[in-house]
């Protein structure tokens, strides 16, 4: 799921965590894959922030689909593959990665919506159907008698 506190002082070179981070990061480090799902599904959002590079950009980011699925909101970075399945201030609201003062901005923005506009996001992205496999069955059985 993430990192541990440990793992972040390490990777930031911090010998403390920033100030109040433990009221709003809840760090769990590696979990199974059940902990994760419930985690998410507990969670008011799902941050996480890709680079735009081949690697990343050649697939669909799972843990957007695992996100919404699992009714949570996602904070992620401006991505081409998810646009047709993301509605801001419905499925999550993008961050703004091009500086750290811009990505702190928008982490605030969306941490200062309020309870009732999380709790509205987190049963859009429940009842969202757009990853649900039956909205594919023709498209894939198209493809398997034209093989």
């Amino acid at each position: 799921l993430g990192i541990t506190k440990n793992e972040y002082k390490h990777l930031f070179a911090q010998n403390t965590l920033p100030c109040g981070i433990d009221e709003v990061v809840s760090f769990k480090g590696r979990l199974s894959h059940v902990e994760t799902i419930t985690s998410i599904s507990k969670a008011d959002y799902h941050i996480f922030i890709r680079n735009s590079n081949k690697l990343n950009m050649a697939g669909f980011p799972t843990k957007y689909v695992e996100s919404i699925s699992c009714g949570t909101p996602v904070l992620t970075n401006s991505m081409l593959n998810i646009e047709k399945y993301f509605i801001p201030g419905q499925t999550g609201y993008i961050l703004d990665t091009s500086s750290q003062e811009n990505l702190k901005k928008s982490l605030f923005k969306a941490c200062n919506v309020g309870k009732d506009k999380i709790i509205n996001m987190k049963k859009y992205c429940k009842d969202f159907k757009g990853f649900n496999y039956s909205n594919y069955i023709d498209y894939v059985d198209s493809f398997m008698k034209n093989i």
